[in-house]
């Protein structure tokens, strides 16, 4: 699926500082009732990112990160949705690496640390904000891990570190 089937995702331009990137969007709404019968159903929907602007007719491209951030906030705050929401992040790297090694665990604090030290960079830093957005839109936990560790490795962030173990 994409964004743009069923009108999942919805969007405006986005221009960083007056700058227009052309296609480029941020996500404004999300309608999970379309992902909540496929989920009911046992599916597990793989969503492209790409959304439809305000006068359905454009499609835009989205973070990846951003588009699975709303989905999954959305989903956790729908009622329908079972109480415990989970991100997992599957990309090309075993998870967030802090002081030379895959991270276990981190929170807002020690994500903010690893930023200011220098120990998370470039692309892995819209990633950990996404992780930590999603979690202040009522995700439990969100994890950053590659494909051969996508079950029990990689990062899992939470508000709290004692919330962790259990993703």
């Amino acid at each position: 699926l994409s964004g743009v089937d069923l009108g999942l995702l919805r969007c405006v331009p986005h221009r960083p500082n007056g700058v227009d990137l052309g296609r480029v969007g941020v996500v404004t709404t999300v309608d999970v009732t379309a992902l909540e019968v496929l989920l009911a159903q046992g599916w597990l929907p793989v969503l492209a990112p790409v959304a439809l602007g305000q006068d359905d007719c454009v499609p835009y491209n989205v973070n990846a990160d951003i588009v699975a951030m709303a989905v999954a906030g959305a989903l956790a705050r729908d009622a329908a949705v079972t109480t415990r929401t989970e991100l997992v992040f599957v990309s090309n790297i075993p998870g967030v690496r802090m002081y030379g090694q895959v991270a276990p665990y981190l929170t807002a604090s020690t994500i903010d640390a690893g930023i200011a030290s220098g120990d998370i960079h470039s692309g892995m830093i819209p990633k950990v904000q996404s992780a930590l957005a999603a979690l202040e839109q009522g995700v439990t936990a969100v994890r950053i891990t590659d494909l051969n560790q996508a079950v029990t490795g990689g990062t899992c962030i939470t508000k709290d570190k004692n919330n962790g173990n259990t993703v």
